[in-house]
């Protein structure tokens, strides 16, 4: 198996080293003349030496060098006790990015001063990232320089270890706050938070200037149109081989390809159709990509405009003696150009709609009255699926000890549980208790005359008084293992002591990371003593 591993790393070691000399070359698919280094390192205090977080090499046509780095920052913004965040520019020549490209290789990451890179970073291949579109978005381009004339390639060495905090309980919050000062600065516009996998990489960026294209759909939308023009530096054409294809419903509607190796291309394809157009433009002689696009042409615009009525306006009358005015309107429709709306795409897009709704649905379970054997079957089966979770958190204003029995304590790895509760709404649950310390007290007993409580790794904290803040929803949340993956969180729909007693949904959140994040900062406020109901 090792061996197997080190044949494939070599193979992909030694076509990286093709790629990188085939994409330098002038004219393949730019000019470049020089190259802009962007790293993002931390300095670690204790042992005066600094680590790659992240680090840029992007190759471009300006001829200037820089002979000194820029600071980003203006100076090291402090993370922790121990590490420190620094990010800094330099402008190389090529011939020093190609030495540092050889030293990175041999585990040396130094082109001004050293630093500390990954034992385990792994060279990869030319991979290619096309352009980023409102409909089409391309993550990977957040950590890019913008290349304003198309597509990029990257030659990438990544961190198989991802050591950086990786023993840190709070490592989480370190990497956010990382990325959120690295977001801030607008001189490089990176955002690592989106494209997190990255962190501790290298890559080398080769923007695609070779080629400017423009595509365009033919009133019949049948016929499209294809226009490119070449570099400047450009002395003779290259021989291109152009693909269209459109497709809908999962199916190609439209397909047709050219071969030109014309210096003025100004093509026209009959294709078929022109819904979702893909076209992708390569050099036959090289085999590289030089343009690959998805298309969606706006074939109408519809808006609603509002007329006022002249009527008396509807009043709202609040408890304090103050009073709102809505003022009615009529609301009309506009359609330009006004073309029926129930065309044969129209109706296929809307049932794929329908369908994609349906097919992305189905981690809920809705619930009625008279089904809490159900409903805790449901959430006992999330827990026993998430065994590879770092921890489940239990987030519910009316949580006692005997909703956590029914529903953690069904987990049988041993995974820490973080609960938090509110004293003030679950005292009402026992109409007999009287203060705080009373409620731990019934709360402990319950644990030990109900479980035996064997292999539970259990802190449940309460909110009280004037420690953290009130909160209404209930949500059950799987922290991952890796500080950078996003959490799974369920919002629970009702509490956990009525759970599938009335009608409400158990369903996955869309915005997990928040939800993780909100938890964390009430548990920071509320992880003392005066706040622990109980602990195993």
């Amino acid at each position: 198996m090792i061996e197997h591993e080190n044949i494939y790393r070599n193979a992909k070691k030694l076509r990286a080293n093709k790629d990188f000399q085939q994409l330098l070359t002038q004219g393949n698919i730019a000019f470049y003349s020089g190259c802009e280094v962007t790293q993002i390192f931390l300095f670690d205090q204790l042992n005066k030496k600094a680590i790659n977080y992240f680090t840029l090499f992007a190759f471009d046509e300006i001829d200037k060098i820089d002979d000194k780095p820029r600071f980003l920052l203006p100076k090291l913004k402090k993370i922790d006790s121990r590490y420190s965040l620094g990010v800094q520019q330099k402008r190389i020549p090529i011939d020093t990015a190609k030495r540092v490209f050889e030293d990175i290789q041999n585990g040396i990451l130094n082109y001004d001063e050293s630093c500390e890179i990954s034992k385990r970073l792994v060279l990869l291949p030319k991979t290619y990232v096309p352009a980023s579109s409102e409909v089409f978005p391309v993550l990977l381009n957040l950590l890019l320089k913008p290349n304003y004339w198309g597509d990029n390639y990257i030659i990438e060495f990544f961190d198989e270890s991802k050591e950086l905090f990786v023993s840190d309980k709070n490592a989480r919050s370190k990497f956010d706050h990382i990325n959120k000062i690295v977001k801030s600065i607008s001189a490089i516009k990176m955002d690592l938070s989106t494209a997190h996998d990255r962190i501790g990489n290298i890559i080398f960026q080769f923007p695609i200037t070779i080629l400017k294209t423009k595509i365009s759909s033919e009133k019949d939308s049948v016929n499209l149109r294809i226009q490119a023009r070449y570099h400047p530096k450009v002395s003779k054409a290259k021989n291109l081989h152009i693909e269209m294809f459109t497709t809908y419903d999962n199916i190609i509607s439209g397909f047709n390809a050219i071969d030109t190796d014309s210096k003025e291309i100004n093509n026209v394809l009959e294709v078929g159709d022109d819904n979702n157009l893909n076209i992708i433009l390569s050099e036959k002689e090289t085999g590289l990509i030089l343009r690959n696009s998805k298309i969606i042409f706006c074939k109408s615009a519809s808006f609603c405009g509002h007329i006022g009525t002249g009527m008396e306006p509807r009043t709202i009358r609040f408890k304090d003696g103050k009073e709102k005015k809505i003022e009615l309107s009529y609301s009309h429709r506009f359609i330009v150009p006004d073309t029926r709306e129930n065309n044969y795409y129209n109706i296929i897009s809307r049932r794929n709609q329908n369908n994609e709704i349906l097919l992305k649905s189905g981690d809920y379970k809705l619930l009625k009255s008279n089904q809490r054997d159900d409903a805790l079957e449901y959430i006992r089966k999330k827990i026993r699926s998430h065994s590879n979770a770092a921890e489940i958190c239990l987030w519910d204003p009316y949580l006692t000890a005997k909703d956590i029995i029914e529903t953690l304590y069904f987990e049988d790895t041993g995974i820490p549980f973080r609960c938090i509760t509110s004293y003030q709404k679950s005292k009402t649950l026992g109409s007999h208790i009287q203060s705080f310390e009373q409620f731990c007290v019934e709360q402990k007993k319950y644990f030990e005359n109900h479980s035996n409580n064997l292999y539970i790794k259990m802190k449940f904290l309460a909110q009280h008084n004037n420690y953290g803040w009130k909160f209404h929803d209930r949500f059950l949340i799987f922290v991952p293992q890796a500080p950078t993956d996003l959490p799974i969180v369920y919002s629970l729909g009702t509490s956990v002591n009525i759970i599938g007693k009335n009608h409400h949904i158990i369903q996955k959140v869309t915005n997990p990371k928040k939800i993780l994040e909100n938890f964390e900062e009430l548990w920071k406020s509320l992880d003392n003593e005066n706040c622990i109901v109980t602990e195993f």
